[in-house]
């Protein structure tokens, strides 16, 4: 085995016990002590909340606000939510 290999399973031997406590995996300890956990990026289409009355259009609320709500206040146009 030449010395390169060597120090790269060493230095791989190196980081896996850094990485771990005793038995416990340094995700379980961030996790047990409330450190931060991965976060979930929303993709798709959303759920519109606002509408216009005069042409249909629908806006959800992320992003740029449509012509027809910049400037004016938008709780004239949210769309009613569904019972639960």
């Amino acid at each position: 085995m030449s010395s390169c290999q060597n120090r790269r399973k060493t230095s791989f031997k190196g980081r896996e016990q850094a990485l771990t406590v005793g038995t416990r995996s340094l995700r379980d300890l961030q996790q047990a002590h409330g450190g931060r956990q991965s976060r979930v990026m929303m993709t798709g289409t959303q759920e519109p909340k606002y509408r216009d009355p005069s042409s249909g259009a629908t806006w959800s609320g992320r992003g740029r606000a449509p012509g027809w709500l910049a400037g004016k206040d938008r709780t004239a146009f949210e769309i009613a939510s569904p019972a639960s």
